[in-house]
């Protein structure tokens, strides 16, 4: 097996897997055994519900303007490393095989992300429906939407036609899969502890040389850090796909840890969110970015002079 590869099946899957993913611009494929289970059930939910009408035209436009009608999103765009690990999780849950989704709408998500065909997301949604995000990631499926593609935001359906890809037919009983799931707060989540963590890996590599009152809270960072990460895998790796509604707590702890570590007044950091709605970018994320930015003007002097 190519190294350059995630594997995506039933095991469960590390923090560190999802930084070498975006760090080594790896590629994603299911499994032999993933492969097989998908088939495995697909056909099992043929044998129990029938074809009846399934394929019939009129139902792959009912739900081609389902799908249309819930992608309202507007305001920013989400970064292109969490569409990524969005694309990732959504394939890495239909890898599990019981959600009775086709091969080909795994194999063609698999496509897209090998090739770097990333969809435009947003950060926000009209109606406040939290599957927007996943409607707009799942719109390139059909040919629709806009896309990342080799620098520009084009048409789906340019890059399509490019790869003469056809655009996917989706049964009607795959709607209800596709679009639920946690793979948009996931996604922000890792994010945000990738950048957290790259804040506690600069204050590790001068911690000896920190005043007494900075070193006390990276070593509180570091705590509340791993515990945050604990439980956040946890989460991810639920086959419940139920993102636990205390991490915000947990991530807004860890906001006001990293925010005494590189020492910033806290009227310097937006306001502490205090939910962690799935229709709108989590706070968390605005508020980690921010000191981010702040840290390295923190943390580069000393760097500099040890």
């Amino acid at each position: 097996m190519s190294y350059n590869y995630l594997p995506l099946d039933r095991n469960l899957l590390h923090f560190q897997q999802l930084k070498d993913l975006l760090d080594y611009q790896q590629l994603v494929s299911i499994t032999f055994n993933a492969h097989e289970n998908i088939l495995a059930h697909t056909t099992q939910h043929h044998q129990i519900m029938g074809h009846k009408d399934a394929d019939l035209p009129q139902m792959h436009l009912l739900t081609n303007n389902l799908i249309v009608s819930k992608a309202d999103g507007f305001g920013g765009l989400i970064p292109t490393d969490i569409v990524k690990l969005m694309l990732m999780f959504k394939i890495k849950s239909l890898s599990c095989g019981k959600y009775f989704v086709q091969i080909a709408t795994v194999i063609r998500l698999m496509d897209i992300y090998n090739q770097n065909i990333l969809p435009v997301v947003y950060t926000q949604s009209k109606s406040g429906d939290k599957s927007s995000a996943l409607c707009h990631l799942l719109m390139p499926l059909l040919g629709l939407g806009k896309v990342y593609y080799k620098g520009n935001i084009v048409d789906a359906n340019q890059v399509l036609k490019k790869y003469q890809w056809e655009p996917i037919q989706l049964k009607h009983h795959e709607l209800l899969q596709l679009t639920n799931g946690e793979q948009y707060i996931s996604a922000y989540g890792i994010y945000c502890l990738i950048k957290a963590q790259t804040i506690l890996t600069q204050a590790n590599s001068i911690a000896a040389k920190l005043p007494a009152s900075i070193a006390q809270a990276f070593i509180e960072a570091q705590q509340i850090f791993e515990q945050t990460l604990r439980v956040f895998m946890q989460e991810i790796n639920s086959v419940t796909e139920s993102t636990n509604k205390d991490l915000s707590i947990y991530l807004n702890n860890l906001t006001i840890a990293m925010q005494k570590l590189v020492n910033i007044p806290a009227e310097n950091i937006p306001n502490i969110p205090t939910n962690f709605g799935s229709n709108t970018a989590p706070g968390c994320l605005a508020q980690i970015e921010n000191i981010m930015q702040k840290s390295d003007a923190f943390f580069i002097p000393y760097l500099r002079k040890n």
